[in-house]
């Protein structure tokens, strides 16, 4: 099969569901910060850190989720960002 006839499939699979989203995939955007702020500190303190370390990445579907924990990949409810241009 070409991507070409793959790509035509998975369009079709995906109109035929009416706009419904079937799954999406997370890559824990919350824990990434994490790990990302615990190595540079790690990092600064000179103690040992791992190179390459991230959340495993999966996909969110009906199946999973009510058991998701939103907290891992979505900013809370009441987030509200800033920005600022000097």
């Amino acid at each position: 099969m070409r991507a070409d006839d793959v790509i035509v499939a998975l369009d079709q699979r995906f109109r035929a569901c009416h706009g419904r989203i079937l799954a999406a995939p997370t890559d824990s955007a919350v824990i990434q910060g994490r790990v990302a702020i615990d190595q540079v500190v790690r990092i600064l303190e000179g103690k040992d850190y791992t190179k390459h370390v991230g959340p495993a990445l999966y996909v969110i579907d009906s199946k999973n989720v009510n058991s998701f924990d939103k907290g891992s990949s979505l900013a809370p409810d009441d987030f509200k960002p800033t920005f600022s241009v000097e």
